[in-house]
C-alpha cells in the first residue's frame, strides 16, 4: 500500500508563486474533465485543458491517479476546516447538525467528480484513505459532541452510523434536487435517528 501510495504522489511540490499557479490550473482542469468525462478522463485532455504541455503536467503529477489523489486530499481539507468550525464543544445539536450536514453537502456539491473520486476508492488504496481519513475525524468529532450533550449507551458506535447516514445519503441524493432541500431533508433522517438513539432504553449493566 505504501508503494502504491508513493506512486501516486505528486512528484514535486510547486515552491514558487508561477509553479504553485500552474499545478492549480491543472487540478482545476481535472476537476472539469474528470467531471464531463468520468473514466474516460485522459492526461492529454486535461493538460490540454490547463493550457500547459503534458510535460509540464508529469513534472507535478506522474498518472492520474495522482491528480485525482491530489484533488481528493484539498476537498477533504477544505471540508475538514469548515467541520472544525462548526463541530465545537458547546453548541447545541439544532446548530451543528444543520451545519455539518450542509458542510458535507458542499463536499459533494460537484456531484460528477465526487462520484468519480468515490468510485475509484474503491479499488485504491490511497484513494480510499483519503476519505476514510476524513470520515474518522468527523466520526470522531461527533462522538465527543454526543458524549457531551447525551446519555448515550454507546455514543462510538452512534456517531459512526449517523456520519455513514450523512455521507450516504448525501452521495445518493445529490444533483437529484436542490441543495437547500437535499441539507434540510439529510438534517431530518439525521435527527430523526438520534432522536431515536437518544429514546432507546439504556441497556442493563451498561455503564452510565
Amino acid at each position: 500500500m505504501a508503494a502504491s501510495t508513493a506512486a501516486q504522489n505528486p512528484r514535486k511540490q510547486p515552491q514558487q508563486r508561477r509553479s504553485r499557479a500552474t499545478v492549480d490550473k491543472i487540478l482545476a482542469a481535472a476537476a472539469q474533465v474528470l467531471a464531463e468525462e468520468g473514466d474516460g478522463a485522459t492526461t492529454d485532455r486535461i493538460a490540454a485543458r490547463a493550457g500547459v504541455s503534458i510535460g509540464s503536467l508529469y513534472q507535478y503529477f506522474p498518472n492520474k491517479g495522482a491528480l485525482m489523489l491530489e484533488l481528493a486530499r484539498r476537498h477533504m481539507a477544505a471540508a475538514g476546516e469548515v467541520l472544525d468550525h462548526v463541530l465545537r464543544l458547546g453548541r447545541p445539536r439544532s446548530v451543528w447538525l444543520p451545519e455539518a450536514v450542509a458542510a458535507v453537502a458542499a463536499l459533494h456539491e460537484d456531484g460528477d467528480l465526487h462520484r468519480v473520486l468515490y468510485d475509484h476508492a474503491a479499488s485504491t488504496p490511497a484513494l480510499a484513505e483519503a476519505f476514510e481519513q476524513t470520515n474518522e475525524a468527523l466520526r470522531s468529532r461527533v462522538e465527543e459532541l454526543l458524549r457531551a450533550e447525551t446519555d448515550l449507551a454507546d455514543p462510538g458506535t452512534t456517531a459512526q452510523v449517523l456520519v455513514a447516514l450523512v455521507e450516504s445519503l448525501t452521495h445518493r441524493l445529490v444533483g437529484t434536487t436542490d441543495a437547500d432541500t437535499l441539507a434540510r431533508e439529510v438534517t431530518r433522517a439525521a435527527n430523526a435517528y438520534l432522536n431515536a438513539a437518544c429514546a432507546s432504553p439504556r441497556p442493563v449493566g451498561a455503564s452510565p
